[in-house]
């Protein structure tokens, strides 16, 4: 089991070395140019109160907020480096969360939904919910994780797929979907994590979307890259914030069924790709795409491009930590 452990480990450093030898090294870990995608980002909308607005805040990182009433998704804010995931320990970083919830300008939250339970969707979870007093809402993986973590610990919200919560004007719908195809970190968390650990630590655990409806409207967080043939039957979206991280990677077969398991099924109008960016970079005005390496952006945007074309479905990208109105843009 400890030969096990350690072999998992050190897959990146091992898969980063590789490349280098390979001589394909820096091609592989350099973002590719977003300034050809700057023109497609939805433009910031001014927050009216009762009015929904969505900000982008990284990865898989939402926040939904009317003004009075806010829920989270995931909640990610410590972004460690790259060198760090391979080499060292890992936390969360107070400092990073604290700032990031500042200029997200969220002042409380009703709940901190989390896709699964790897660093880069839930480490800063159990944080984010402590400080605003908000459910901790995931898998039994994301509990155990939490109930090892120092601090006030939040309300913890087990899901398995299929339950209906209602947090003040806004009803949340759980389903249980496959994460992308990933050779890492697929297991369950079987005991308390106490960072600093290894990011191996992080198990994914079941992993989950969110289909949010705040008056009448639905917006369909989708965040990893991959779908199960008939999971959304019978359900409407007007947005899908679609996952496309490793989208790139796949052939053609994959990414048709995952457009149609998820956009077609939906009928949604609008889709706003997110977990493109590189998660081992912090927040500055915006983030970079993430290098071949952690997935293929300029593939994953071309897919979705190739699909929209000639219909009805617009693929717009995000504004960063600005306030979005999605739903105008759905209309």
């Amino acid at each position: 089991m400890r030969q096990h452990a350690l072999k998992r480990r050190w897959i990146p450093v091992v898969v980063i070395a590789t490349l280098a030898m390979a001589g394909v090294g820096y091609a592989a870990l350099s973002p590719p140019d977003y300034s050809p995608y700057v023109s497609r980002e939805i433009a910031p909308s001014d927050s009216k109160d009762g009015q929904l607005r969505v900000r982008y805040m990284g990865v898989t990182t939402l926040l939904f907020d009317d003004g009075a009433n806010a829920l989270i998704v995931d909640g990610f804010f410590s972004r460690p480096g790259l060198g760090s995931l391979s080499l060292r320990k890992i936390s969360p970083d107070h400092a990073r969360i604290e700032e990031a919830l500042n200029r997200g300008h969220v002042a409380s939250l009703h709940a901190v939904l989390v896709a699964h339970s790897h660093h880069d969707h839930a480490m800063d979870a159990p944080i984010v919910a402590g400080m605003k007093d908000a459910d901790l809402v995931g898998s039994s993986s994301v509990a155990m994780m939490a109930s090892g973590y120092p601090g006030k610990k939040p309300r913890m919200t087990v899901v398995r797929g299929g339950e209906t919560l209602r947090y003040g004007p806004y009803k949340v719908t759980v389903f249980k979907s496959p994460h992308a195809p990933c050779a890492l970190h697929v297991g369950n968390i079987g005991k308390p994590v106490r960072p600093p650990v290894r990011s191996s630590a992080y198990q994914g655990g079941d992993n989950f979307s969110y289909l949010v409806e705040h008056e009448g409207r639905r917006i369909l967080v989708h965040p990893s890259a991959n779908a199960r043939p008939g999971m959304y039957q019978g359900v409407k979206a007007d947005v899908v914030l679609l996952g496309i991280g490793t989208l790139g990677w796949r052939d053609k077969a994959f990414i048709d069924g995952y457009w149609e398991n998820v956009v077609i099924a939906t009928e949604a109008s609008l889709v706003v790709p997110i977990h493109w960016d590189d998660f081992t970079k912090t927040a500055g005005t915006s983030f970079p795409p993430a290098p071949f390496l952690l997935g293929d952006f300029r593939g994953g945007m071309h897919a979705l491009d190739d699909r929209a074309r000639n219909t009805s479905v617009r693929v717009l990208l995000p504004s960063f930590f600005k306030p979005m109105d999605l739903l105008e843009h759905a209309r």
